[in-house]
Protein backbone atom coordinates (compact mmCIF):
# COMPACT_ATOMS: atom_id res chain seq x y z
CA UNK A 1 0.00 0.00 0.00
CA UNK A 2 2.91 2.34 0.71
CA UNK A 3 4.23 1.66 -2.79
CA UNK A 4 0.82 2.22 -4.30
CA UNK A 5 0.61 5.52 -2.46
CA UNK A 6 3.96 6.62 -3.88
CA UNK A 7 2.83 5.72 -7.36
CA UNK A 8 -0.37 7.73 -7.07
CA UNK A 9 1.42 11.01 -6.29
CA UNK A 10 1.62 13.60 -3.49
CA UNK A 11 -1.45 12.19 -1.77
CA UNK A 12 0.85 9.40 -0.53
CA UNK A 13 2.09 11.70 2.23
CA UNK A 14 -1.38 11.53 3.72
CA UNK A 15 -1.81 7.77 3.36
CA UNK A 16 0.58 7.04 6.21
CA UNK A 17 -1.60 9.03 8.59
CA UNK A 18 -4.49 6.64 8.09
CA UNK A 19 -2.65 3.33 7.66
CA UNK A 20 -0.20 2.88 10.55
CA UNK A 21 0.57 -0.87 10.44
CA UNK A 22 1.26 -0.97 14.18
CA UNK A 23 -2.40 -0.33 14.89
CA UNK A 24 -3.70 -3.17 12.74
CA UNK A 25 -4.12 -6.85 13.53
CA UNK A 26 -0.96 -8.84 12.84
CA UNK A 27 -2.38 -10.47 9.76
CA UNK A 28 -3.35 -7.18 8.17
CA UNK A 29 0.06 -5.73 8.97
CA UNK A 30 1.72 -8.60 7.11
CA UNK A 31 -0.30 -7.77 4.02
CA UNK A 32 1.18 -4.32 3.73
CA UNK A 33 4.59 -5.60 4.67
CA UNK A 34 4.37 -7.99 1.73
CA UNK A 35 3.44 -5.16 -0.61
CA UNK A 36 6.39 -3.12 0.62
CA UNK A 37 8.81 -6.01 0.03
CA UNK A 38 7.29 -6.64 -3.37
CA UNK A 39 8.07 -3.11 -4.47
CA UNK A 40 11.42 -2.72 -2.71
CA UNK A 41 13.57 -3.85 -5.61
CA UNK A 42 13.58 -0.38 -7.12
CA UNK A 43 11.99 -1.53 -10.38
CA UNK A 44 9.13 0.52 -11.79
CA UNK A 45 5.88 -1.13 -10.77
CA UNK A 46 2.73 -0.52 -12.76
CA UNK A 47 0.03 1.22 -10.69
CA UNK A 48 -2.72 -1.15 -11.83
CA UNK A 49 -0.60 -4.21 -11.11
CA UNK A 50 0.25 -2.93 -7.66
CA UNK A 51 -3.39 -2.17 -6.94
CA UNK A 52 -4.44 -5.64 -8.01
CA UNK A 53 -1.78 -7.18 -5.77
CA UNK A 54 -3.01 -5.14 -2.79
CA UNK A 55 -6.59 -6.16 -3.55
CA UNK A 56 -5.60 -9.82 -3.76
CA UNK A 57 -3.79 -9.72 -0.41
CA UNK A 58 -6.68 -7.90 1.24
CA UNK A 59 -9.19 -10.41 -0.09
CA UNK A 60 -7.11 -13.33 1.20
CA UNK A 61 -6.68 -11.76 4.62
CA UNK A 62 -10.28 -12.38 5.64
CA UNK A 63 -10.18 -9.10 7.53
CA UNK A 64 -12.42 -6.09 7.04
CA UNK A 65 -10.75 -2.74 7.63
CA UNK A 66 -12.84 0.28 8.66
CA UNK A 67 -11.06 3.64 8.46
CA UNK A 68 -12.78 6.28 10.60
CA UNK A 69 -12.08 9.94 9.75
CA UNK A 70 -13.85 12.25 12.17
CA UNK A 71 -14.27 16.04 12.36
CA UNK A 72 -13.56 16.60 8.66
CA UNK A 73 -15.60 19.82 8.81
CA UNK A 74 -13.07 21.28 11.25
CA UNK A 75 -10.29 21.24 8.63
CA UNK A 76 -9.58 24.08 6.25
CA UNK A 77 -10.75 23.98 2.63
CA UNK A 78 -7.52 22.55 1.20
CA UNK A 79 -7.30 19.83 3.85
CA UNK A 80 -10.93 18.82 3.29
CA UNK A 81 -10.30 18.54 -0.44
CA UNK A 82 -7.19 16.44 0.20
CA UNK A 83 -9.08 14.05 2.48
CA UNK A 84 -11.72 13.43 -0.17
CA UNK A 85 -9.03 12.95 -2.83
CA UNK A 86 -7.38 10.38 -0.59
CA UNK A 87 -10.61 8.48 -0.11
CA UNK A 88 -11.37 8.62 -3.83
CA UNK A 89 -7.94 7.19 -4.69
CA UNK A 90 -7.99 4.25 -2.29
CA UNK A 91 -11.67 3.59 -1.57
CA UNK A 92 -11.94 0.78 -4.11
CA UNK A 93 -9.69 -1.65 -2.18
CA UNK A 94 -11.28 -4.95 -1.16
CA UNK A 95 -12.54 -5.18 2.42
CA UNK A 96 -11.77 -1.51 3.15
CA UNK A 97 -14.58 0.83 4.17
CA UNK A 98 -14.48 4.47 5.20
CA UNK A 99 -16.60 6.12 7.83
CA UNK A 100 -16.47 9.87 7.21
CA UNK A 101 -17.98 12.11 9.88
CA UNK A 102 -18.67 15.72 8.94
CA UNK A 103 -21.18 18.53 8.69
CA UNK A 104 -22.36 18.29 5.10
CA UNK A 105 -23.16 22.00 4.77
CA UNK A 106 -19.68 23.05 5.96
CA UNK A 107 -17.82 20.48 3.84
CA UNK A 108 -19.91 21.14 0.74
CA UNK A 109 -19.17 24.86 1.02
CA UNK A 110 -15.45 24.22 1.55
CA UNK A 111 -15.27 22.02 -1.55
CA UNK A 112 -17.27 24.52 -3.61
CA UNK A 113 -14.84 27.30 -2.65
CA UNK A 114 -12.26 25.62 -4.86
CA UNK A 115 -14.57 25.96 -7.85
CA UNK A 116 -16.29 29.37 -7.47
CA UNK A 117 -17.77 29.18 -10.96
CA UNK A 118 -19.94 26.23 -9.91
CA UNK A 119 -21.21 26.62 -6.31
CA UNK A 120 -23.10 23.31 -6.45
CA UNK A 121 -20.01 21.25 -7.18
CA UNK A 122 -19.27 20.66 -3.49
CA UNK A 123 -22.49 18.69 -2.95
CA UNK A 124 -21.97 16.79 -6.21
CA UNK A 125 -18.41 15.92 -5.16
CA UNK A 126 -19.66 14.48 -1.89
CA UNK A 127 -22.37 12.46 -3.67
CA UNK A 128 -19.77 10.81 -5.91
CA UNK A 129 -17.59 9.77 -2.96
CA UNK A 130 -20.10 8.87 -0.25
CA UNK A 131 -22.07 5.78 -1.21
CA UNK A 132 -24.26 5.53 1.89
CA UNK A 133 -25.05 8.81 3.67
CA UNK A 134 -26.29 8.42 7.24
CA UNK A 135 -27.69 11.56 8.83
CA UNK A 136 -27.40 11.91 12.60
CA UNK A 137 -30.39 13.78 14.05
CA UNK A 138 -29.86 16.80 16.26
CA UNK A 139 -29.76 16.05 19.95
CA UNK A 140 -32.95 17.04 21.74
CA UNK A 141 -32.38 20.15 23.85
CA UNK A 142 -33.94 18.51 26.89
CA UNK A 143 -31.31 15.76 26.76
CA UNK A 144 -28.52 18.32 26.54
CA UNK A 145 -30.01 20.19 29.51
CA UNK A 146 -30.21 16.96 31.49
CA UNK A 147 -26.62 16.08 30.63
CA UNK A 148 -25.38 19.55 31.62
CA UNK A 149 -27.19 19.64 34.96
CA UNK A 150 -26.16 16.09 35.88
CA UNK A 151 -22.52 16.85 35.14
CA UNK A 152 -22.71 20.14 37.03
CA UNK A 153 -24.05 18.21 40.02
CA UNK A 154 -21.00 15.94 39.82
CA UNK A 155 -18.69 18.95 39.74
CA UNK A 156 -20.48 20.41 42.78
CA UNK A 157 -20.04 17.17 44.75
CA UNK A 158 -16.48 16.58 43.58
CA UNK A 159 -15.36 20.06 44.63
CA UNK A 160 -17.48 20.07 47.81
CA UNK A 161 -19.21 23.31 46.84
CA UNK A 162 -21.58 24.95 49.27
CA UNK A 163 -24.32 26.75 47.34
CA UNK A 164 -27.11 28.78 48.90
CA UNK A 165 -30.67 28.44 47.62
CA UNK A 166 -30.55 32.05 46.44
CA UNK A 167 -27.35 31.44 44.50
CA UNK A 168 -28.80 28.37 42.80
CA UNK A 169 -31.98 30.28 41.94
CA UNK A 170 -29.88 32.96 40.24
CA UNK A 171 -28.20 30.34 38.07
CA UNK A 172 -31.45 28.62 37.15
CA UNK A 173 -33.05 31.96 36.30
CA UNK A 174 -30.37 32.87 33.78
CA UNK A 175 -29.89 29.41 32.32
CA UNK A 176 -33.45 28.11 32.04
CA UNK A 177 -35.57 31.29 32.03
CA UNK A 178 -33.38 33.61 29.97
CA UNK A 179 -32.39 31.14 27.23
CA UNK A 180 -28.73 30.50 28.02
CA UNK A 181 -29.50 26.86 27.21
CA UNK A 182 -29.68 27.80 23.53
CA UNK A 183 -25.90 28.18 23.53
CA UNK A 184 -25.56 24.46 24.13
CA UNK A 185 -26.82 22.99 20.86
CA UNK A 186 -24.26 20.16 20.65
CA UNK A 187 -22.77 17.72 23.18
CA UNK A 188 -19.31 18.99 22.29
CA UNK A 189 -20.17 22.51 23.46
CA UNK A 190 -21.57 21.14 26.71
CA UNK A 191 -18.42 19.11 27.41
CA UNK A 192 -16.12 22.01 26.55
CA UNK A 193 -18.03 24.29 28.88
CA UNK A 194 -18.08 21.73 31.70
CA UNK A 195 -14.31 21.29 31.40
CA UNK A 196 -13.89 25.03 31.90
CA UNK A 197 -16.24 25.08 34.91
CA UNK A 198 -14.55 22.08 36.50
CA UNK A 199 -11.13 23.69 36.08
CA UNK A 200 -12.39 26.93 37.65
CA UNK A 201 -13.82 25.24 40.73
CA UNK A 202 -10.73 23.07 41.17
CA UNK A 203 -8.83 26.32 41.69
CA UNK A 204 -11.49 28.45 43.40
CA UNK A 205 -13.58 26.00 45.38
CA UNK A 206 -16.00 27.96 47.58
CA UNK A 207 -14.08 31.22 47.33
CA UNK A 208 -16.55 32.77 44.87
CA UNK A 209 -20.26 32.71 44.13
CA UNK A 210 -21.30 29.58 42.23
CA UNK A 211 -23.54 31.51 39.83
CA UNK A 212 -20.93 34.18 39.12
CA UNK A 213 -18.30 31.55 38.35
CA UNK A 214 -20.45 29.55 35.93
CA UNK A 215 -21.67 32.73 34.20
CA UNK A 216 -18.13 34.07 33.81
CA UNK A 217 -17.16 30.71 32.29
CA UNK A 218 -20.17 31.00 30.00
CA UNK A 219 -18.75 34.26 28.65
CA UNK A 220 -15.26 32.78 28.51
CA UNK A 221 -16.52 30.00 26.21
CA UNK A 222 -19.16 31.73 24.10
CA UNK A 223 -18.26 35.45 24.19
CA UNK A 224 -14.45 35.52 24.55
CA UNK A 225 -14.13 39.12 23.31
CA UNK A 226 -16.59 40.32 25.94
CA UNK A 227 -14.79 38.25 28.58
CA UNK A 228 -11.51 39.98 27.73
CA UNK A 229 -13.10 43.43 27.92
CA UNK A 230 -14.40 42.77 31.45
CA UNK A 231 -10.91 42.49 32.88
CA UNK A 232 -9.98 45.89 31.41
CA UNK A 233 -12.96 47.78 32.80
CA UNK A 234 -12.99 47.09 36.51
CA UNK A 235 -13.73 50.69 37.51
CA UNK A 236 -16.76 50.95 35.22
CA UNK A 237 -18.10 47.54 36.23
CA UNK A 238 -17.76 48.25 39.95
CA UNK A 239 -18.77 51.91 39.79
CA UNK A 240 -21.81 53.10 41.74
CA UNK A 241 -24.33 55.75 40.70
CA UNK A 242 -27.74 56.93 41.71
CA UNK A 243 -30.25 56.66 38.88
CA UNK A 244 -30.56 59.94 37.03
CA UNK A 245 -27.12 61.33 37.91
CA UNK A 246 -25.55 60.11 34.68
CA UNK A 247 -26.78 61.11 31.25
CA UNK A 248 -27.09 59.30 27.96
CA UNK A 249 -23.50 60.12 27.03
CA UNK A 250 -22.10 58.40 30.10
CA UNK A 251 -24.39 55.41 29.62
CA UNK A 252 -23.26 54.99 26.01
CA UNK A 253 -19.61 55.34 27.03
CA UNK A 254 -19.98 52.61 29.68
CA UNK A 255 -21.81 50.23 27.35
CA UNK A 256 -19.19 50.69 24.63
CA UNK A 257 -16.36 50.11 27.09
CA UNK A 258 -17.92 46.79 28.10
CA UNK A 259 -19.21 45.50 24.77
CA UNK A 260 -16.86 47.18 22.31
CA UNK A 261 -18.14 48.20 18.89
CA UNK A 262 -20.48 45.26 18.37
CA UNK A 263 -24.10 45.13 19.44
CA UNK A 264 -24.41 42.70 22.37
CA UNK A 265 -26.92 39.89 22.32
CA UNK A 266 -29.85 39.99 24.70
CA UNK A 267 -28.28 37.12 26.64
CA UNK A 268 -24.94 38.93 26.96
CA UNK A 269 -26.68 41.99 28.40
CA UNK A 270 -28.64 39.74 30.77
CA UNK A 271 -25.49 38.05 32.03
CA UNK A 272 -23.63 41.33 32.52
CA UNK A 273 -26.53 42.81 34.46
CA UNK A 274 -26.76 39.65 36.58
CA UNK A 275 -23.04 39.69 37.31
CA UNK A 276 -22.75 43.44 37.81
CA UNK A 277 -25.86 45.10 39.26
CA UNK A 278 -23.44 47.99 39.80
CA UNK A 279 -23.82 48.63 36.05
CA UNK A 280 -27.61 48.75 35.97
CA UNK A 281 -27.51 52.55 35.57
CA UNK A 282 -25.86 52.14 32.16
CA UNK A 283 -28.98 50.36 30.92
CA UNK A 284 -31.45 52.82 32.41
CA UNK A 285 -31.79 50.95 35.70
CA UNK A 286 -31.19 52.09 39.28
CA UNK A 287 -27.94 52.95 40.96
CA UNK A 288 -26.87 51.32 44.21
CA UNK A 289 -25.62 52.82 47.43
CA UNK A 290 -22.66 51.57 49.43
CA UNK A 291 -24.72 49.31 51.70
CA UNK A 292 -25.31 46.92 48.82
CA UNK A 293 -21.61 46.24 48.41
CA UNK A 294 -21.40 44.71 51.88
CA UNK A 295 -24.07 42.19 50.95
CA UNK A 296 -22.39 41.36 47.65
CA UNK A 297 -19.08 40.83 49.40
CA UNK A 298 -20.74 38.52 51.92
CA UNK A 299 -22.17 36.54 48.99
CA UNK A 300 -18.71 36.41 47.35
CA UNK A 301 -20.03 38.22 44.28
CA UNK A 302 -17.78 39.36 41.45
CA UNK A 303 -19.37 42.82 41.61
CA UNK A 304 -17.55 43.48 44.89
CA UNK A 305 -14.04 44.88 45.09
CA UNK A 306 -12.78 41.87 47.02
CA UNK A 307 -13.95 39.21 44.56
CA UNK A 308 -13.63 40.92 41.18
Amino acid sequence: LEKYGKLTGPISDTVGLFFPPATWPNKAAKIFSSVTKMSGSGKKVDIDATREKVNELLAKSGKRIVVVIDDIDRLDSDEIHQIFKLVKNVAHFNNVSYLLAFDQVVVSKALSNRYPSNPRIGGNFIDKIVQLPLYVPEVDQSLLNKFLTEELDKIIVQNKLVISDEDMSRFQSVYFVRDAEELFDTPRKVVRYLNTVDFSFERLGNETSFTDTVLIDLLRNFSPDLYQLLARNKQILLGQAVHGQRGDGEQEFARKAIFGDKDPTTLEVTIIKELFPTLEWAFGGPGYAGDFTKGWEAERRICSEKYF
